[in-house]
């Protein structure tokens, strides 16, 4: 699938070209690169290579300087891996210069981006209040062009706060709404974060047993090994059996390991390690009892 934006700059900075106009055609050439750089180091970041990832992205940056391009994403892009990586002040440093960048040039959806990126900064620093701001603002931008995939995302973070406030309501409501975005564009990884999110509601509302018959009944539906992770770690939680949730445990762990051995992503990656870390500690605890 080619990107619309990339073809027409390289075809204008061709066009330039032929009819002699240097500059003109190198300022578009150029454009055209930044934006494919910044597209590699998303790929990047998909696989799992976080490094290439930010290497491809700072070289973008830099173009974008050169360029005065105020509507480069790519202080958006280093503050979302930065906050994927857990390096939460620079990832509030960058997504605070892309949010300056869309106010300059009032360009409400980059704003709406950026207020975005700061919000889940707050949730992951559980400044929930300062969250909530965020996502409130960048709805309406949002709302107007009807982008399922942000407002999926606005929303299940927006569930996530309620959640961690134990505001079970507000939770379920905006959980409800996240799932309705994800399923209209088909995006598997929302859906599932927001069903699993709905499981660990019905918990809370309905009792452990509501929700771990909920997961099983998801299982028997689901084909993909992040699905099956995912389930198999959540009702590793729940089982009142320790032989339960211990194979539960152990199904998860070799889910991940597959996952991560394609695309070490730190989602896996910390899954893993706590997994493994409880294997131990459980295996230490049957020894102490014999």
């Amino acid at each position: 699938m080619s990107d619309t934006r990339v073809d027409i700059l390289y075809s204008l900075g061709e066009v330039l070209h032929l009819i002699g106009n240097w500059h003109e055609s190198k300022s578009r050439l150029t454009q055209a690169y930044n934006k494919l750089l910044g597209n590699i180091g998303i790929v990047h970041w998909k696989l799992g290579n976080y490094n290439q990832a930010m290497n491809y992205y700072r070289r973008s940056q830099k173009i974008s300087i050169e360029l005065g391009d105020k509507h480069s994403t790519s202080n958006r892009n280093i503050a979302e891996l930065c906050l994927e990586k857990g390096e939460l002040n620079q990832a509030e440093q960058y997504a605070r210069k892309q949010l300056m960048n869309a106010r300059k040039i009032k360009d409400t959806f980059m704003e709406a981006l950026a207020l975005t990126t700061f919000g889940l900064i707050y949730n992951r620093k559980e400044e929930f209040e300062q969250a909530l701001a965020c996502f409130e603002q960048a709805l309406e931008p949002d709302r107007k062009l009807d982008d399922q995939k942000s407002l999926a995302t606005i929303h299940l973070a927006q569930a996530e706060v309620y959640y961690h406030l134990r505001d079970y309501i507000k939770a379920r409501k905006y959980c409800d709404l996240a799932r309705n975005s994800a399923q209209k564009i088909r995006d598997r990884v929302l859906i599932l974060d927001s069903t699993i999110l709905s499981t660990k509601i019905t918990r809370y509302r309905r009792g452990p047993k509501a929700a771990q018959n909920k997961l099983m009944k998801l299982l028997d539906q689901v084909d993909d090994d992040l699905e099956r992770a995912e389930i198999h770690y959540e009702l590793s939680t729940l089982s009142p059996q320790p032989r339960t949730r211990h194979v539960h445990r152990r199904k998860a762990l070799h889910y991940y390991q597959q996952l991560a051995q394609k695309r070490p992503l730190t989602r896996y990656v910390k899954r893993i390690a706590e997994l493994k870390e409880r294997r131990g500690i459980l295996g230490i605890s049957q020894k102490a009892g014999e």
